[in-house]
């Protein structure tokens, strides 16, 4: 299922800003991408969002073309680059190619046909990366690894899985508690928060993502 094109409003987009500001996430998820990609490959990204992964990789010295369906987040991101980074597409209809395919917590390969597409898009590998959702209690989305697992054995891919754990920690300040968690987790239990010693945002919220990188090898009859 597609995501909602309207998705990264303009609350959702400043909490996350903040959380990547204030964190080495996105950088060392892009180490761990450049791990798998050689510097003359070419890179596709499907539903980039903020594209913070695309900015470092662009800036590192890669090939990539990166799309989003919401014209909000591409503006943003644009603006913020003061470059052409990011393209207003559906991702989920593109013909384009390249070497690799990167989906970094978008999409669902949900079966074989879906994975056929997203395969379809790369000369030599998917790189699909999500959330398992283990180790923060205010999500209300399942883990899939096992699930996606399955499916990869049962098409007979040749597949390897990294899992590791990162945070994403958001700073807030007291009034932002209640929207934070209804904007990002729709719901009402608030956790305890630690205290920080900024004075502008004066509590943070400690998020340890999960994460399971799947590296996933293209075949020739595919």
């Amino acid at each position: 299922m597609r995501p909602d094109v309207n998705w990264w409003t303009d609350d959702k987009i400043a909490f996350y800003e903040r959380a990547s500001m204030y964190s080495s996430f996105h950088r060392k998820l892009a180490s761990i991408i450049e791990e798998h990609i050689a510097k003359s490959d070419t890179i596709l990204e499907l539903g980039a969002g903020m594209a913070h992964v695309t900015s470092l990789l662009h800036y590192d010295g890669y090939d990539i073309k990166a799309y989003d369906n919401c014209a909000n987040a591409v503006n943003f991101v644009n603006r913020r680059e003061k470059i052409k980074l990011l393209t207003l597409s559906d991702a989920c209809s593109l013909k384009e190619k390249a070497d690799v395919v990167l989906m970094l917590f978008f999409g669902s390969i949900k079966d074989g046909s879906s994975l056929d597409y997203f395969l379809s898009l790369a000369r030599k590998r998917v790189i699909y990366v999500i959330s398992r959702h283990k180790g923060n209690p205010y999500s209300t989305r399942k883990d899939r690894r096992n699930e996606i697992e399955s499916l990869l054995s049962e098409n007979k891919m040749k597949y390897s899985i990294i899992d590791t754990s990162l945070n994403f920690d958001q700073p807030l300040r007291e009034d932002e508690v209640e929207k934070y968690f209804s904007l990002s987790y729709e719901n009402d239990n608030i956790p305890d928060l630690d205290r920080t010693n900024d004075d502008e945002y004066p509590l943070i919220f400690r998020n340890k993502k999960e994460i399971s990188i799947f590296i996933i090898e293209k075949e020739e009859d595919r």
